[in-house]
């Protein structure tokens, strides 16, 4: 008569458990795309496009940029990103110009694992420094 099965302890389900954890390929990232000043989501349709065949999810909304402060625009972008994508998936972003200051402050509330800014104007624009108005805008 052969004796039942014996149950794992503890310890056996940890070591499992940790032994899948490293052969299970790690989530690909959301790609977040955020536009610059005057621009909308679609100026960056062609690079989602690209990261959509490449195997990458890809998100991205327009912001009124030219009606709301930074701060109120990055609230809206946080909020969007929170209301929209997948908790705990991990997130990683590209931005060109404005859209590089306001993932700046998104970041503070949401985590991104990997960031490229292409064009952040840092140290703001000699347009903004002149005080002039300009009326392309």
């Amino acid at each position: 008569m052969s004796s039942p099965p014996s149950m794992p302890s503890p310890g056996d389900l940890a070591l499992a458990a940790r032994a899948g954890e490293a052969t299970a390929a790690p989530a690909r990232p959301v790609v977040v795309l955020l536009h610059g000043l005057g621009r909308t989501r679609f100026s960056l349709s062609g690079l989602a496009s690209h990261l959509e065949r490449a195997g990458f999810t890809t998100w991205s909304r327009t912001y009124p940029s030219r009606r709301l402060s930074i701060a109120a625009s990055a609230d809206e972008i946080a909020g969007a990103i929170a209301r929209e994508l997948p908790l705990g998936r991990p997130l990683a972003a590209v931005t060109h110009s404005l859209g590089g200051i306001l993932l700046r402050h998104v970041a503070e509330r949401i985590p991104f694992t990997r960031v490229v800014m292409l064009a952040p104007p840092n140290q703001g624009t000699a347009m903004s420094r002149s005080g002039s108005p300009s009326r392309a805008w």
